[in-house]
């Protein structure tokens, strides 16, 4: 193999390698995730568990939630602590009011906020594994349905993304995923934050308690600018060196 084959090939690879990364990109990867499992209610705070563990690449976010837009018709309205079923500490992050049809009657909500990678991602859907309760803390196997909202806001407060879910109905009671999927991917630039929020309500049907028991962030982390440069670089050296 002489000396111009060489560098051709070298260039092809530094190349092969750029693309290979940029394709690495639009692979589908769980950004942020966790299963509530292991949190509590904070002391001062019954509206706010904490200990959460999140895992994932791309993102990150505090180890506490709030809830928030609570409208309790019934209970307190708090982060649920029943004596069975649907406790905190079991890994169920909900509120503890009835939901209906009417929002004046009966909804809550909570607000995540992550903070992107120095490579950017791509948010294409949030998945939750969503749970039905009781008044008691039971499981509601009931035919009530569910219906979730999720917005994100980047840092000046503009909405980047919006969906709600249809109609929802856990079957088991014991859970089951929903995913919301965004209408096209959503673009998170490098190193700023987002906050996203969701709206717990139902749209038929009433006398039933939802709580999520596991969240995940699904969607691509993108490639550092540092290692894009690199590998541009290297590409580069080696044709230069080849038109020598």
């Amino acid at each position: 193999m002489n000396t111009r084959t060489r560098n051709i090939l070298a260039f092809t690879v530094a190349i092969v390698l750029v693309c290979a990364v940029s394709t690495a990109s639009v692979n589908a990867a769980v950004l942020l995730s966790t299963d509530f499992s292991g949190i509590s209610i904070n002391g001062a705070d019954p509206n706010t568990a904490d200990g959460i563990i999140w895992t994932g690449t791309g993102m990150a976010a505090p180890t506490s939630l709030t809830l928030e837009n609570v409208v309790a018709n019934q209970n307190d309205g708090e982060l649920f602590d029943h004596a069975s079923g649907l406790t905190t500490t079991a890994g169920y992050f909900g509120g503890n009011t009835n939901l209906s049809r009417s929002p004046s009657d009966g909804q809550w909500g909570t607000t995540v906020t992550v903070t992107v990678g120095s490579g950017g991602a791509s948010l294409e859907d949030v998945l939750i594994n969503l749970t039905y309760g009781n008044s008691s803390g039971g499981g509601n196997s009931s035919s009530h349905t569910t219906q979730i909202t999720a917005t994100v806001f980047d840092n000046l407060n503009a909405v980047v993304g919006t969906v709600t879910s249809p109609n929802f109905s856990p079957t088991p009671a014991s859970g089951a995923d929903l995913t919301l999927t965004f209408g096209s991917p959503l673009a998170l630039d490098a190193n700023d934050t987002y906050t996203i929020s969701f709206l717990v309500e139902s749209n038929s049907g009433q006398g039933h308690y939802a709580a999520f028991n596991a969240l995940a962030f699904n969607g691509a982390v993108l490639p550092e600018p540092a290692t894009m440069s690199l590998l541009a670089l290297g590409g580069l050296t080696v044709l230069r060196r080849r038109r020598k």
